[in-house]
Order: C-alpha cells, then sequence, then structure tokens
C-alpha cells in the first residue's frame, strides 16, 4: 500500500515539476509572439500537460492541477483562491477527459504503443481546442477578460496550446532519437 502511494506522489511531483520547467523557454519569447501578460501565440505548458496525462494518466492530472493552482494563485493573486482553483480544476479534469477520450476514439491504448505523428497532432488539436474555449470561459466568468474579447482569446489559447503542444512532441521525438542516454533507459523499461 505504500509503495502505491509514493508512486502516486513521485507522478504528482513529476507533473508539477515538468508544468514549472515548461515556463523557463516561455521567458525567452520574442514580444511578437506575445498577445497579452496573460497569453502568447506559443504555450509549452499545454504541450506538459499532455504529456503528463499520457505518462501518469490521473495523477498526471492531479500534479498539473496543483501547478496550475499555484502559478494561478500567483499570477491572479487579486481574486483570492476562487479563481486559481476553477483553473487548476478545469485544466485538471479538460485534460484528462480529453486525453482519455481521444485515444479511445482514436483507437490507440494506455501503453500508446500504436500512436502515429496524425494521431498525435489530432491528439494536441483536440485538447488545445477544447481547452481553449474552456479556460477563456472561466476567464470571462470572472471578469479577467472582457467577454467582448471571448472568440479572440479563445483562437489564441487553442493556436498557443496546438503550437505548444506540437513543440513538446518535436522536442521529445528529437531527444529520444539523438539521446543514446535516453535510448538505453527507453529500451531498459521496456523491457521490464
Amino acid at each position: 500500500m505504500s509503495s502505491l502511494l509514493t508512486g502516486a506522489l513521485i507522478k504528482i511531483a513529476i507533473s508539477i515539476v515538468l508544468y514549472f520547467l515548461a515556463f523557463l523557454p516561455m521567458s525567452f519569447l520574442p514580444d511578437l509572439l506575445r498577445n497579452n501578460e496573460y497569453s502568447s501565440f506559443f504555450y509549452l505548458p499545454t504541450g506538459v500537460k499532455v504529456l503528463c496525462i499520457l505518462l501518469f494518466d490521473i495523477w498526471g492530472a492531479v500534479g498539473i492541477a496543483v501547478g496550475v493552482f499555484i502559478k494561478q494563485s500567483i499570477q491572479h493573486s487579486g481574486f483570492g483562491i476562487a479563481l486559481p482553483l476553477v483553473i487548476a480544476l478545469e485544466n485538471a479534469i479538460v485534460f484528462w477527459v480529453t486525453v482519455n477520450l481521444s485515444l479511445k476514439v482514436m483507437g490507440v491504448g494506455r501503453d500508446i504503443e500504436n500512436v502515429t505523428y496524425i494521431k498525435i497532432v489530432l491528439l494536441a488539436l483536440c485538447c488545445s481546442v477544447i481547452h481553449g474555449f474552456s479556460y477563456t470561459f472561466v476567464l470571462a466568468e470572472f471578469n479577467v477578460i472582457s467577454s467582448e474579447n471571448y472568440l479572440r482569446e479563445s483562437l489564441v489559447t487553442i493556436i498557443s496550446g496546438f503550437f505548444g503542444a506540437m513543440a513538446t512532441v518535436f522536442l521529445l521525438s528529437f531527444s529520444l532519437k539523438h539521446s543514446a542516454w535516453l535510448q538505453r533507459h527507453m529500451s531498459a523499461f521496456e523491457n521490464d
């Protein structure tokens, strides 16, 4: 029983760390890719959210929720606990449900063995579209953005999430292909 709890806590912690690490490259984005203080046209953490759900299932969703809650509590400190909590729950639920439903519809098992690049693109697109509209809805409901800008902000969130997810997949594929260390560890992992 203790090892199950330990495993879950490790998956949650890894998800939180990966989520915050995804923001490091974001600080180097040129102003051209920034939309406003809340969004950009390229958002790497979306790809990390999808990856954590793929790798850790529900524990990835819990880790993402905790990471999003911490970040949103800092970013939107004037809104108290309500806005960060709703955004964290929106992220966890939307990404977990979308990833799992998309995999099921595309006929990809939880082991993601038969995943193709086309299916990855479709998965990223589904996650980006559903999250884009639901996240922007939450921001509009809490008057963080005006309702008049709902469609524009939703589209920016969709585009940024999609490009962020594609960049994550590309970087992961590139790293796995060109890193002997990662290849050794992946083959050892597959043989267990």
